[in-house]
């Protein structure tokens, strides 16, 4: 006689879904923030092989989880910002928007500049932004000076960070 013989296929056998019925993460929203923070930990924010900043990219990394940031004055005067104060550092940092041109070089010869210091997604980026008589900033990223953003409101932002953590 012939015996018949069957197999039983558990639920681990088969392939799981990342983003469909997802076993691992049942909800939706945990879906898209795990897509979301994969994506920008594979990505990176400042790598200069992706080109130029944009004002795009502005407002991705004023958005991105930011794990460490300080600001350096002109006067040398450097503050670390803590996490409860990162949206004043955020809104410093969306005032390097609109960028208006940009060109190859990364130095700024200039005295008087502020230094940003941003640890976000596995990146570090150091920004250089010079502050001078016109309504725009100059500023160096990654292998690229800008020239554009939001004068006063930089001054401003910046200022408001000095009155709340540091001293004058």
């Amino acid at each position: 006689m012939h015996q018949s013989t069957t197999y039983a296929v558990s639920k681990m056998d088969r392939p799981l879904p990342i983003f469909g019925d997802c076993r691992l993460f049942p909800r939706k929203t945990m879906r898209v923030l795990f897509a979301t923070s994969l994506l920008a930990t594979c990505i990176g924010c400042f790598s200069s092989s992706s080109g130029p900043m944009t004002d795009e990219r502005i407002a991705i990394v004023a958005n991105t989880r930011i794990q460490s940031v300080s600001v350096t004055f002109p006067d040398n005067t450097e503050i670390m910002i803590p996490p409860d104060d990162f949206e004043r550092f955020r809104a410093l940092f969306r005032t390097l928007a609109p960028i208006k041109s940009t060109e190859n070089g990364d130095k700024l010869e200039a005295f008087g500049t502020y230094q940003l210091q941003l640890f976000a997604a596995g990146n570090v980026a150091d920004i250089d932004v010079l502050v001078d008589d016109t309504d725009e900033l100059v500023f160096a990223l990654d292998g690229y000076t800008y020239h554009g953003g939001q004068r006063d409101r930089f001054v401003s932002a910046a200022e408001a960070i000095r009155e709340r953590l540091g001293t004058e």
